[in-house]
C-alpha cells in the first residue's frame, strides 16, 4: 500500500507541471488570434473606406456628366476651361478648372450620425480640355458646329487635418465631348 501511495503523490506533481504547460500554450494560441483578428479588422476597415472614395468619385463624376448632358448653363461652364490654357513653346497647354456646377459630394459623409469617429471623405473635382477640336462633326453641316474634348476628374480624399494632410483614396476620370456652335 505504501507504494502505492508515493506512486499518486509524485503522479500529482506531473499533472500540476503538464497543466500548466497546456495552459500556457493555450494563452499563447489566443493571443495570437487576438493579433491576427485585430489586424483583420483594420484591413477589413481599409478596404471598405477605398471602396467608399471609389463609390463617392464615381457618383461625383456622373453628377458631372448629368448637369452637362441636361443644364443650358454646361455651355458657360464649359467655356472656363476652353479659355484656360497658357502658350507654352507657341502651343497652348490647357489647365484644369472647377467643374462648373454645386456639388452634393463636396463632403461625402453617409455615416457622420451613425459613427461620430468616421472620417468623412472630402470629394473635388476639374475639368480640363483636352485640345483636341474636330470641325467635322457627324449630322452637322461642315464649318457651323465644332466638337471639343474634355477630361473630367473626380478626387475622393481624406480630409485635411491640421498636419495631416488628406490622402487621396480614388482618383476617377470620363472624357466628354461637347458640340457647340463654330465660332
Amino acid at each position: 500500500m505504501r507504494a502505492n501511495l508515493s506512486n499518486i503523490k509524485s503522479n500529482k506533481g506531473s499533472a500540476l507541471a503538464i497543466g500548466l504547460t497546456i495552459l500556457t500554450a493555450i494563452t499563447l494560441i489566443s493571443v495570437t488570434a487576438l493579433q491576427r483578428s485585430g489586424i483583420q479588422g483594420r484591413m477589413v476597415g481599409s478596404i471598405q473606406h477605398k471602396e467608399q472614395g471609389f463609390h463617392a468619385a464615381n457618383s461625383e463624376l456622373e453628377e458631372i456628366y448629368q448637369f452637362y448632358a441636361t443644364q443650358s448653363s454646361a455651355t458657360k461652364a464649359l467655356s472656363s476651361p476652353l479659355n484656360s490654357f497658357d502658350i507654352v513653346a507657341g502651343e497652348p497647354v490647357y489647365q484644369a478648372v472647377p467643374a462648373g456646377h454645386t456639388s452634393t459630394y463636396g463632403h461625402y459623409d453617409p455615416q457622420s450620425s451613425a459613427h461620430p469617429a468616421y472620417t468623412p471623405l472630402q470629394v473635388n473635382s476639374d475639368v480640363q480640355h483636352t485640345g483636341l477640336r474636330s470641325s467635322l462633326v457627324e449630322g452637322f453641316s461642315v464649318g457651323s458646329f465644332v466638337e471639343y474634348g474634355f477630361v473630367v476628374s473626380a478626387q475622393s480624399s481624406k480630409p485635411d487635418i491640421g498636419i495631416n494632410l488628406g490622402d487621396v483614396v480614388s482618383s476617377q476620370l470620363i472624357g466628354i465631348k461637347y458640340i457647340a456652335p463654330a465660332g
